[in-house]
């Protein structure tokens, strides 16, 4: 799961009692750039786990900016570091550093090459790549949220709710007063700031891609839709009854957990994949993705939990009533 320090997005997981922590580092969203502001998230990083009793602590940093030769200037004597170029997406493993950190280079570039439109992108890649592969559900959604996060971007400071509101932003005082429910899926494709933005899109690219596999492409929108809308309608809910005002939240973590509550219904109805190993694997991998939802203030816990319950029942709704039997369904390693 991942949780938010300042000008940081951080991923992590937990195997033996030591955590493995990815954490991506904005360099716009810093107070300042200097070699102590790093130096200061990688002790917070380890002091969060050491205060949980996990002693033993493995970060590697990954520094989206676009002037990774300053930077290196001030990280040339630590080993654990990459760069993402923000302005050609590009990932950047210098020599000095480890060529993979628990197999996720792969993902990553992947990750980015989807996003690649240019001639020379596509020259470069060894294998033509079939528009079938390319146009899918998944894919679609990730690159409609980089486009809107591109858009409001440059129209404004994505990281203010103010902002954030006026552009479509989750508010339970528009929605039971003002009646604008569009609210409720706007909201599902802003971010604030692009830690928020790479870390949502991260997960989505990688289970929402298991999951439309075996779902197949209508039924996975349907998923991700209806549990987007029920995490929105969920905190407006929660906020109210609770006579919270003025709050305005906006990510697709409601429905990219939907996705999750899918993946583990899915799981467990497949007949193939239902054993003592993978069930122990998807406990242990649902624990680590809520785990730090309950530990951040600044999570929208409701919309997490609500999303994930959505997306499990219709999942199995799916199987119930539609007779759909989820095939060649695997947990992510």
């Amino acid at each position: 799961m991942s949780y938010i320090m300042f000008g940081t997005q951080n991923m992590f997981a937990v195997y033996q009692n030591a955590a493995y922590v990815i954490s991506f580092i904005d360099n716009e969203e810093l107070p300042e750039v200097n070699k102590e502001i790093y130096n200061e998230i990688q002790e917070k990083i380890t002091k969060f786990f050491n205060e949980r009793n996990i002693k033993s602590v493995k970060i590697l940093k990954i520094i989206l900016t676009d002037n990774y030769n300053k930077v290196e200037q001030l990280l040339y004597e630590d080993k654990n570091h990459w760069y993402i170029t923000k302005s050609e997406g590009e990932l950047l493993v210098l020599l000095n550093q480890p060529t993979d950190f628990l197999g996720i280079r792969e993902d990553i570039e992947n990750y980015l090459a989807a996003e690649e439109v240019t001639e020379e992108a596509r020259a470069r890649k060894l294998q033509p790549i079939k528009l079938k592969r390319i146009l899918t559900v998944t894919n679609i959604l990730v690159a409609i949220n980089i486009l809107v996060f591109i858009i409001t971007s440059l129209n404004g400071n994505v990281l203010n709710a103010n902002y954030i509101h006026s552009c479509g932003g989750l508010s339970g005082i528009d929605i039971v007063e003002k009646g604008e429910w569009y609210r409720a899926f706007t909201s599902m494709f802003l971010h604030f700031g692009l830690s928020h933005l790479l870390s949502n899109m991260f997960m989505l690219f990688i289970i929402g891609s298991i999951v439309e596999k075996s779902m197949g492409k209508i039924l996975y929108t349907i998923t991700y839709f209806i549990s987007g809308f029920a995490a929105s309608l969920g905190t407006v809910i929660y906020y109210n009854h609770n006579n919270i005002a003025n709050h305005v939240s906006a990510g697709a973590s409601g429905a990219i957990f939907g996705i999750l509550g899918a993946l583990a219904i899915m799981l467990i109805l497949n007949k193939n994949a239902r054993n003592k190993s993978t069930l122990a694997r998807l406990a242990l991998y649902l624990l680590l993705s809520f785990s730090m939802v309950f530990f951040e203030t600044n999570i929208n816990v409701v919309a997490h939990f609500v999303g994930f319950v959505a997306g499990a029942i219709v999942a199995l709704i799916f199987f119930v009533v539609a007779n759909k039997n989820f095939k060649n369904v695997k947990l992510p390693q």
